[in-house]
């Protein structure tokens, strides 16, 4: 329940602000959000706030969602289908996880890694 609330503070957040900081350089752009092709300036502290968390709630949300799954998966998807399970475990490891996290965890450390030149 906490993730899907944060997700929704989070898109409230981006929506008030104007984008978030994921995937921008600030030596390149500027201190700037992004959001849809539209780039609104905003001042270092919110540009690393809205990085700090838009990089953990894009990071951690997917994680948070598997763990209830298999938390909450019922027994007769472990015991009566399990090649469901496995077809299932199997996307979301693979091409969710793997993929979103490298993604998104690379994009972050990108921006973190090009922020940190400028002091």
């Amino acid at each position: 329940m906490v993730a899907f609330f944060n997700w929704f503070l989070f898109t409230g957040i981006c929506a008030y602000l104007g984008g978030d900081a994921t995937n921008t350089r600030p030596s390149v752009n500027g201190f700037i959000l992004k959001s849809h092709g539209h780039h609104t300036p905003v001042s270092e502290s919110v540009w690393l706030f809205s990085l700090i968390d838009s990089g953990l709630t894009l990071l951690l949300t997917p994680l948070v969602f598997l763990i209830a799954f298999i938390r909450v998966a019922p027994s007769e998807l472990w015991r009566g289908k399990p090649w469901f399970f496995w077809i299932g475990a199997g996307f979301l490891v693979v091409v969710w996880l793997i993929a979103w996290e490298t993604s998104i965890g690379g994009s972050l450390l990108e921006s973190i890694r090009d922020w940190s030149k400028l002091h």
